[in-house]
């Protein structure tokens, strides 16, 4: 029976936060498509850069739609969870990538973790591709406290689950990112160290980066305009010998480009990071650690091949 969506925006009337012709298109473009991605969509430009649909000719603007975790869920609360799930019969559901897992801060992506259970215990296709631990209270302790597995035992349930950190139960399938064009380039080096820093945390710094070239991974407009500061990103990141930083981002970038890599550790993250880095405990103590990284020429070249060999189990679901 096909879905009435004029009973759903009755039924819906006065709860719903935009309206119903935003409601309208939302459902139009779920509808029409195969492929539904979900992730953080803010204005972290790692959030932002970090969904496959950007990076395969197989999925286009026709038969995919980007959603954030919060639109999901508003969707399932504006018509209830069994017209979210009817409507997602026959589609295959992408969750990642991003820190997604294990919040302390909040928990939309929990909700949508359940909802996706919910999903796959109807027989609905359910992947995980990229997404990774980010606790921050306590995240030592936390990480020390689950054991060899942080994750839900909900994705036992899913077709296929990929994850960034390693090692985990399952694959291994660091941020889709690496597939961009622009780590094919050669940026020239141009000074000692520049640095790549959390733009929620900035306060806390003062002027401690005023001295070297810097920028923050918050991008000042949507995204669709996601891909030029992203580029610009990766030039200041690119222009350093070493990269100091407390984004999981900016940590990963650096390393595909082959830098040496300062991490100020601020989220369960950073300790599952397949690459070694310069771990500085105190900001302030940064310039300690100046040379003193790993450098990883493999790195960009296994990222993109455990992306790619997803790829292809991802299209087997397809058939």
């Amino acid at each position: 029976m096909p879905l009435n969506l004029d009973k759903i925006l009755r039924k819906a009337r006065g709860i719903r936060p935009f309206g119903d012709v935003y409601f309208k298109r939302l459902y139009r473009k779920i509808e029409r498509s195969e492929f539904i991605f979900i992730h953080s969509i803010t204005n972290n430009i790692g959030d932002l850069m970090s969904c496959p649909v950007r990076y395969f000719d197989r999925f286009t603007a026709h038969n995919s739609i980007e959603l954030s975790s919060k639109e999901i869920l508003e969707v399932s609360k504006f018509g209830g969870s069994e017209f979210l799930l009817k409507l997602l019969e026959g589609k295959i559901v992408c969750f990642g990538g991003g820190g997604l897992i294990g919040l302390d801060r909040h928990d939309v992506h929990d909700k949508v973790i359940e909802f996706l259970t919910m999903f796959a215990d109807r027989g609905g296709d359910v992947v995980v591709w990229g997404a990774g631990h980010n606790r921050t209270v306590g995240f030592r302790e936390w990480l020390d406290g689950v054991g060899s597995s942080p994750y839900p035992s909900s994705f036992e349930k899913f077709r296929l689950v990929g994850l960034r950190d390693y090692p985990n139960p399952y694959d291994w399938v660091p941020c889709v990112s690496c597939l961009h064009p622009v780590f094919d380039e050669k940026i020239p080096s141009q000074y000692e160290c520049v640095a790549f820093l959390h733009g929620h945390e900035s306060s806390q710094f003062g002027d401690e980066f005023s001295n070297v070239p810097n920028i923050y991974n918050i991008s000042k407009g949507s995204k669709d305009n996601s891909e030029s500061y992203f580029l610009k990103c990766i030039n200041i990141i690119g222009s350093g010998d070493n990269v100091v930083t407390n984004s999981y981002h900016g940590l990963y970038w650096a390393t595909l480009l082959g830098k040496k890599v300062i991490a100020i550790q601020n989220s369960s993250k950073f300790l599952d990071f397949r690459y070694k880095y310069e771990n500085c405990l105190d900001f302030k103590d940064w310039r300690k650690h100046v040379g003193k990284g790993n450098l990883h020429q493999s790195a960009l070249m296994d990222c993109r091949s455990a992306n790619t060999e997803f790829l292809k189990k991802f299209e087997l679901l397809m058939n």
